[in-house]
């Protein structure tokens, strides 16, 4: 990484590029939600089982979700390769319904802290 700017004014510049860059970003994700009703409901139908249904609702009311295998609890854990089977072949329905899902790998690379964004 380069060598940190001890001029004020530079310094100034960098933070106004990054909130300008941050900006921007939230009127793209401002601008992913807008879904009709019809579409909501194409891409709720595509949910086998209530779990599923669950991850669908958290994709189309916030875009982006962080790995679902986080939150089972109890009983469920002892399933998880099941869990994850259902929700990879849950990201494949989504994609062959003409939908996109960007897979952006937790802060250590891995899948646990792993996000996924819904993207028309």
């Amino acid at each position: 990484m380069g060598k940190p700017a001890n001029n004020p004014l530079q310094n100034l510049q960098i933070l106004v590029l990054i909130s300008a860059l941050l900006n921007a970003k939230i009127k793209l994700r401002k601008w992913e939600l807008k879904m009709s009703e019809q579409q909501q409901n194409s891409i709720l139908k595509l949910a086998k089982g209530s779990w599923q249904y669950q991850i669908l609702k958290d994709l189309i009311s916030s875009t982006t979700i962080t790995n679902p295998l986080k939150s089972l609890k109890g009983k469920a854990r002892n399933y998880s390769s099941r869990y994850q089977a259902s929700f990879f072949a849950l990201l494949l329905r989504i994609e062959k319904a003409g939908y996109s899902i960007t897979i952006q790998s937790g802060p250590l690379g891995g899948q646990w802290g792993s996000t996924y964004t819904l993207v028309k």
